[in-house]
């Protein structure tokens, strides 16, 4: 039976992955779909935080014209707050990936 990795990570044509059978290759496939929703719900979390931040300022003036030590507010939140937020959205998605892989059944195994 071909490897299943090879197949996830495109080294195999589309026709070889459809021929690949047995349980461990249909659980496979639902871990691949699993981290693929996981890995879309991460990008939507970074998308609407890097696209709230404009609309917050453009929707607050003040904070345009206020001043943190002569700094404007927009430019401490864009080199202070945004890293931290991506930082909690990647260990997010990291433990929600390896709990999928460490939940996937393992029917194919013989042991």
């Amino acid at each position: 039976m071909p490897d299943v990795s090879r197949c996830s990570s495109g080294r195999m044509g589309r026709d070889a992955c459809d021929d690949l059978g047995g349980p461990g290759a249909d659980a496979a496939r639902a871990l691949i779909r699993a981290q693929l929703r996981t890995a879309l719900a991460t990008c939507a979390i970074v998308m609407v935080v890097v696209a709230g931040l404009p609309l917050l300022l453009d929707g607050v003036p003040a904070l345009g014209r206020a001043r943190v030590h002569g700094v404007p507010p927009a430019w401490l939140l864009l080199a202070l707050g945004i890293q931290p937020i991506w930082v909690l959205a990647a260990l997010r998605h990291l433990r929600r990936a390896e709990r999928l892989e460490r939940d996937l059944p393992r029917a194919a195994d013989p042991s």
